[in-house]
């Protein structure tokens, strides 16, 4: 059986104290890839799909996800350097510059508008979409409104000579003003000043709607504070409960995904993300490689776009998937293994010569120096106490309280290749071609050929609802119940003979995985499963069951989670591989572990 080539440790339930130590799909786009600049000004999917880029003096580039067209103050827009991009209900593109004005592009033709047409400045700072198609587009002198190509001037008192900085229009078609240090509301009728009105004293540099409707705003040095909405024209100013973690921190831009997750651009610290009162923190030490992010877009597929100053732009496609590949022998190519422990340590043999234990504490090695003179490790088992068990190709050993020792009752010379700790406490002991043992204390019953097992290499060990014990060899499925041996060998609806994994859902159904395919068992007849079912691949290597009784199948092309109906049935099979966020794409065999 081929083994797993490019396994990447990957956790099907993330344990959540580890966060220091995950990577995630995070990719980072620049001038290698096309971009004409690597400072990110703005950032704007439009309707059809493309991303628009705003740079810092290397115009506007538009990307289709393959590559970049720019247009610059060659290509005929009005300046190249760009502070604001927005599309218009005519899917017409208005790009925003820092001297030449503001550019209105229809697809085909170039049109600017200046100082000269009506503008208040032929600096832009921000540019919005108001109702009826009217365009609101901010200068250092005042605001603009064009309508129609009509350019007319709206000079609130209210502004009193500040510089507009951003503009969002909430859900209500109302317009917020970041000007200067304050944030103004414009509902049509009136002018109002939020930082008066809720005597906010520090400046105001970013704002951001939930699905609920309700306004976040960041305040230089305090954090985030919401406007939770009472009802029309009436809101609740209220502190984030954890500015206590953002205080201090230059928040630059914040966004809601479709997820209602918000995500919080900074400079220096990269970005954070408030996932259901949970703040995370990502950076360089966890995959993301820049500190100064300027700006941020979600696209229609829940991509996010970050845009940064002088590292270019960084994607972010969510992913189930979170990587531990940057702890010391954690990155190595081949990891068969894999414990997650009760007290949710993660275990991981990655040369075959020793374990590794992690935990938030860090890394701790058990190998020859300190007695695990284990060679060949295969398996990694967890007993009723609490002691880890590890089996190779020389023997058994286990570890408690930080003390190795070998277990004295198995042969030296037996090569361990599957290990089941039964519900009697009683340990069994699966072989490469010296057959099963069974240790009951200091009783010991050997399986083999000779007594009525059908191969001597046991490949899987599971232990069913019912207390039967099923053993996956060379030569079809074994099992045995109440001390008698039986097999389902040649079994009609049996497609191979080799049994790698073995895993029972909540049903009661039992899952057998082959070279060739996943056998279903509804204690009465076979059933088998093959990438021509909707498989990534009929070359299974693990088998597991989640708490939602779902049973994931590990393949040599990628996983695949298999839906199981409330009457038994499978409904639906979704394959997970490179493009879902699975690098690693081939499994290895019985590699797998699900934590607490």
């Amino acid at each position: 059986m081929t083994l797993g080539r490019t396994l990447y440790l990957t956790l099907l339930l993330v344990i959540a104290k580890l966060l220091s130590a995950q990577t995630y799909n995070f990719e980072t786009i620049g001038l290698e890839q096309g971009l004409p600049q690597s400072q990110i000004t703005c950032l704007k999917e439009d309707t059809r799909g493309y991303l628009w880029i705003g740079t810092q003096g290397g115009g506007v580039a538009c990307y289709d996800g393959l590559k970049f067209k720019v247009y610059d103050e060659a290509a005929g827009i009005a300046g190249n350097i760009i502070t604001s991009i927005e599309e218009d209900l005519n899917k017409h593109i208005w790009i925003g510059t820092t001297y030449g004005g503001v550019t209105h592009f229809d697809g085909k033709n170039f049109y600017n508008i200046t100082k000269e047409n009506g503008l208040l400045a032929d600096g832009v700072t921000a540019i919005a979409v108001g109702k009826n198609n009217v365009m609101y587009v901010a200068t250092p002198h005042g605001l603009n409104i064009i309508e129609n190509k009509t350019v007319s001037a709206l000079k609130p008192e209210i502004f009193s000579n500040k510089i507009i900085k951003k503009i969002h229009r909430d859900t209500q078609g109302k317009l917020w003003f970041l000007a200067g240090n304050e944030l103004f509301l414009y509902n049509n009728y009136e002018w109002i000043n939020i930082n008066t009105l809720y005597k906010i004293k520090p400046a105001v540099n970013a704002i951001a709607q939930d699905k609920s409707g309700n306004l976040w705003v960041s305040v230089q040095g305090e954090g985030l504070y919401i406007f939770s909405k009472k009802n029309n024209d009436s809101y609740q100013f209220l502190p984030y409960n954890k500015n206590d973690e953002l205080k201090n921190i230059n928040i630059q831009n914040i966004i809601f995904d479709n997820r209602n997750n918000l995500w919080i651009c900074t400079n220096g610290y990269g970005i954070a993300k408030l996932d259901e009162d949970k703040l995370q923190f990502f950076n360089r030490k966890n995959g993301f490689n820049a500190d100064a992010v300027t700006t941020v877009c979600e696209d229609r597929n829940g991509n996010l776009w970050f845009g940064t100053n002088g590292d270019g732009i960084i994607k972010y496609t969510p992913s189930p998937f979170v990587y531990y590949d940057n702890i010391p022998g954690f990155d190595a190519s081949n990891i068969f293994g894999i414990l997650a422990d009760k007290e949710n340590n993660l275990w991981v043999s990655p040369t075959g010569n020793e374990v590794i234990k992690y935990n938030e504490k860090g890394i701790t090695k058990y190998n020859a120096s300190n007695g695990l003179n284990i060679k060949g490790a295969r398996i990694i088992a967890q007993d009723k106490q609490g002691t880890i068990w590890v089996g190779g190709s020389n023997g058994l050993f286990y570890i408690s309280n930080n003390i190795v020792k070998k277990y004295t009752l198995l042969p030296d010379s037996t090569l361990v290749r599957s290990l089941l700790f039964d519900k009697n406490g009683n340990i069994w002991v699966g072989t490469s071609g010296q057959g099963l043992y069974c240790f009951q204390g200091n009783n010991i019953t050997h399986f083999n050929m000779e007594n009525g097992l059908t191969h001597n290499y046991i490949h899987s060990l599971f232990q069913d609802s019912r207390g039967i014990i099923w053993i996956g060899t060379g030569a079809g499925v074994n099992y045995i119940e109440k001390g008698k041996i039986g097999n389902y060998w040649h079994a009609e609806g049996f497609c191979n003979d080799y049994v790698g994994s073995i895993t029972e859902d909540r049903k009661g159904n039992m899952y057998f995985g082959t070279d060739r395919c996943v056998v279903q068992y509804n204690r009465s007849k076979f059933r088998t499963y093959t990438q021509a079912d909707g498989l990534a691949s009929s070359t299974i290597y693990s088998l597991i069951t989640d708490n939602a009784g779902n049973v994931w199948v590990g393949t040599n092309k990628g996983i695949d989670k298999l839906n199981i109906s409330s009457a038994g049935e499978i409904v639906r099979i979704k394959n997970y591989s490179y493009q879902e966020g699975f690098k690693g794409i081939e499994c290895n065999s019985r590699a797998v572990t699900k934590d607490k």
